[in-house]
């Protein structure tokens, strides 16, 4: 054995004289050893209850202490001003205080803090002495669940008609997926089931239930005040005729768009059949659309009356039902891109192809392998024709694809901020936040060892260990709750090299 590592908690200096209550790590292939002190307790009846073993005896202030001989006796502890390490034996032999090193922590932060010690945490195989330490000072400290039997069948009610709700979505949910409100309501669900269900099991509020509590609230009073705004601004009617007319000015600016890219863009002289074809396409399909809208008009309104009704449950369902509504009036503008995207990519890669014919190479059917080729004579001339008209083709289609990606890039853009707005509001950190500020013990994640001079132990090495400052940042990642799923990251990257080669951009 190398040293032994002695952890004595400090609140023992506030304890009476007696048994002291821990656990020795024994492990073979561990470098260090470590002797766990948790706590003492005055008489014998009292050690009954724990699942610990007896380690040793404690005095505190010179009071007499027995020096209990007994197998499982590893430590006599005495505290006068400071811990004092009398005696060590380990199976039956003396262990030189010279070979130890005591660590002095702060039992009540580590028990306190939800975040030092993972959920998931099992002992087993673990390295960290404070990992370990917490799991066993939580088994010992831990007090059972009692719930006033009012107070539980009022969770119970409620857990049962969220579970009812949510089963009956989740039959629907393949109909309710194809819109982001019915997403949102399915996931709503969920995370309330989530939050009653771990309220029952810890039988307190931790930090992701109170966040996610706080987050809820927070997002009833934002929908509430949107929706009061509205109410002072105009009526329901007035301001669906305004939606409405400014819908149409962003249809009649399309147009003008079309219009313009018919003539000469930025002087830039385009084919004229083809460019006489695509406008009076796009134009018709922007047409197309906006008869449609007028069809679909009641639906619209109902949409948006839902908007201002359902905006009770709080904003997130607005920006959900508004989501919606735009996906509908913003439809043309996907149809339109994927048109232009689709010929520009046909174009791309006919280019692509076409140009292995200078090089002598034909394309292999094995994925990025290519074969030498002697083409014949027509076959060069035919290939040359076809490269030639598509390469004096592209700028046209390259013109209208890059308005139209353009207007695809900001209807995205636009609904990406409206799906990450969802997101941040049903993961608001601001319980966690009142605590760190408030309790920073509760949000503890590393712990800080300070050496300790002038103690009467000769030749140990005594150290304290207090809580670290915890980063704010470190604390909001760890304490978003488990239901919802987060966002994935935007690889711009990615989205760059579609808009090259001309492959369809999906919502951020």
């Amino acid at each position: 054995m190398n040293y032994l590592l002695v952890f004595i908690a400090n609140s023992l200096k506030y304890c009476k004289s007696g048994y002291i209550i821990g656990i020795y790590n024994d492990e073979k292939e561990e470098a260090c050893k470590s002797l766990f002190i948790l706590g003492v307790k005055s008489s014998i009846d009292n050690l009954k209850t724990y699942s610990y073993s007896t380690i040793g005896y404690y005095s505190n202030n010179n009071e007499s202490f027995a020096n209990i001989q007994r197998k499982n006796t590893f430590i006599c502890l005495s505290y006068y001003n400071e811990f004092i390490v009398n005696s060590i034996r380990i199976n039956n032999e003396f262990i030189k205080l010279s070979e130890c090193h005591i660590i002095v922590y702060d039992d009540r932060t580590l028990i306190k803090s939800e975040l030092f010690l993972p959920i998931d945490y099992r002992n087993d195989n673990e390295q960290d002495h404070f990992k370990s330490l917490t799991y066993h000072l939580k088994l010992v400290k831990q007090q059972p669940v009692n719930f006033v039997s009012v107070h539980l069948k009022v969770i119970l009610f409620f857990k049962f008609i969220i579970e009812y709700a949510y089963k009956l979505t989740s039959k629907f949910y393949r109909i309710l997926s194809l819109t982001t409100i019915g997403v949102h309501y399915h996931q709503s669900l969920e995370s309330l089931l989530w939050l009653l269900e771990t309220y029952r099991k810890d039988g307190k509020v931790t930090l992701k239930t109170g966040n996610y509590l706080l987050a809820v609230i927070s997002d009833l009073l934002l929908g509430y005040i949107v929706l009061s705004i509205l109410a002072d601004y105009q009526n329901s009617t007035d301001l669906f005729n305004l939606l409405a007319l400014h819908t149409k000015h962003i249809v009649h600016s399309i147009e003008l768009t079309i219009n313009w890219l018919m003539g000469s863009p930025w002087g830039v002289k385009l084919n004229y059949p083809l460019n006489y074809i695509l406008g009076n396409f796009f134009l018709y399909n922007l047409q197309l659309w906006w008869n449609f809208l007028g069809i679909v008009r009641p639906l619209l309104e109902v949409s948006f009356f839902a908007f201002l009704k359902l905006g009770v449950l709080g904003v997130s369902h607005q920006i959900a039902i508004a989501a919606d509504i735009f996906s509908v009036v913003s439809f043309h503008v996907y149809c339109i891109y994927i048109y232009a995207a689709r010929l520009y990519h046909w174009q791309i890669s006919g280019l692509h192809s076409l140009s292995r014919i200078f090089l002598g190479r034909k394309r292999n059917p094995e994925p990025g392998k290519v074969d030498s080729c002697p083409y014949t004579t027509e076959q060069l001339f035919v290939g040359t024709i076809c490269f030639t008209v598509l390469l004096f083709l592209l700028p046209t289609t390259l013109v209208y694809y890059t308005v139209f990606t353009l207007m695809r890039l900001g209807v995205n853009i636009v609904a990406g901020i409206m799906s990450r707005a969802r997101y941040y509001i049903q993961i608001l950190p601001l319980y966690s936040t009142l605590v760190w500020i408030l309790y920073p013990e509760f949000t503890t994640t590393t712990m800080k060892l300070t050496p300790v001079n002038g103690l009467s132990n000769a030749g140990i090495v005594t150290l304290t260990a207090t809580r670290a400052t915890t980063n704010w940042c470190d604390m909001y990642q760890r304490c978003k709750p488990d239901v919802i799923k987060e966002l994935p990251q935007v690889n711009w990257r990615e989205i760059g090299w579609k808009i090259l080669v001309g492959n369809l951009i999906y919502p951020l």
